[in-house]
């Protein structure tokens, strides 16, 4: 098991300097976060999909995602109970393609049969997203997603990658 610490000492004797000469450690560091994210972006590894539940009031069209939900790659939103008989996926739209849908669904109150991604904040350390429901929710559902999650970026040297082990080697070589 590689902690950052052991990651920082494989990469350095991969570029041949022993010691911070020419990269700081926070460079090394910040090398090994984009080699773990960059990797982890490759495929839809297993052990990346992530489960989600919680609910949504009746007349609330957003709902605020989780940190750490990569939204550009699987992600999967269903809803039950309220006024469905059973489950429903929802048909995910591009934002400009919701937007128009909410016109279209303006004075309808139902169960939601579509949703797109939008971001509420944009700061310098983070984004946070949003799911727009199309058309309101007419009372509250509960609200299943399914997507893959962004690692963890290592900051103390005692960090451990969040992969298996038998791929911490990829990091360095990265």
């Amino acid at each position: 098991m590689a902690t950052l610490t052991q990651l920082t000492t494989d990469v350095r004797e991969r570029i041949g300097e022993d010691t911070a000469d020419f990269f700081t450690a926070d460079e090394v560091t910040r090398a090994i976060n984009l080699g773990i994210t960059t990797f982890t972006a490759e495929e839809p590894w297993p052990w990346l999909y992530t489960e989600w539940a919680t609910s949504i009031a009746a007349d609330v069209d957003t709902l605020e995602l989780p940190d750490a939900v990569s939204i550009h790659r699987a992600f999967n939103l269903s809803l039950t109970g309220g006024s469905l008989l059973r489950g429903r996926i929802l048909e995910r739209v591009e934002p400009a393609a919701g937007f128009r849908l909410r016109f279209q669904y303006t004075d309808l109150v139902q169960a939601p049969a579509y949703y797109y991604l939008t971001s509420t904040a944009i700061d310098a350390a983070s984004t946070v997203y949003t799911v727009k429901f199309v058309p309101v929710p007419d009372v509250a559902y509960d609200v299943e997603a399914q997507y893959l999650r962004v690692p963890d970026a290592l900051a103390n040297g005692s960090d451990v990658p969040d992969m298996p082990v038998e791929f911490h080697p990829a990091i360095a070589a990265w």
